[in-house]
């Protein structure tokens, strides 16, 4: 599959933000055509075969792991495949971070609900999940965060936590 690249703007990183009406410019070392699995359109994903919904065993199978990774009383950064055990769906997370790291780069895990969980249960799963995903984690922002949570509130939005939105 062929993906024709969008325009990618080469402005300096301090420039001003990006309007819809600046002009935009592939970098003359960029190719003008990707052939990959990673090169998809909306239209190649309409068949939703990226999605995957977990069983009631997953999701049975996330409980027994969250419990065990509490018992420990472990930081959510040290959730990995051994302190987050899932003898099953651990197997089909891993064939999911491959075809992340070599397919067609995208997939979405269906079937959590934030009911589910309490306090910080729900950002434990998300690390332990995770961890079978990628062998690093991301952050958010400078400061380390891995997980950013966005809050409503009603008074000016001083930094990335907070929207002025209805969220």
């Amino acid at each position: 599959m062929a993906l024709v690249h969008p325009q990618i703007l080469t402005k300096p990183l301090h420039a001003t933000p990006i309007s819809s009406t600046d002009s935009y410019a592939l970098p003359t070392s960029f190719p003008a055509f990707m052939f990959s699995p990673l090169a998809w359109t909306g239209a190649d994903l309409a068949d939703e075969s990226y999605i995957y919904y977990l069983t009631p065993t997953d999701v049975a199978e996330i409980k027994t792991a969250l419990a065990e990774f509490k018992k420990h009383n472990l930081n959510g950064d040290l959730a990995n495949p051994t302190t987050f055990p899932l003898p099953t769906l651990g197997m089909k997370l891993l064939a999911m971070s491959a075809d992340l790291y070599t397919g067609r780069g995208v997939c979405l895990i269906r079937g959590l609900e934030k009911a589910m969980y309490e306090g910080e249960e729900g950002m434990l799963v998300f690390m332990g999940l995770q961890s079978y995903v990628a062998s690093a984690k991301g952050r958010q922002d400078d400061a380390g965060n891995m997980i950013v949570h966005i809050t409503p509130s009603e008074y000016e939005a001083k930094h990335s936590r907070h929207s002025m939105d209805s969220l």
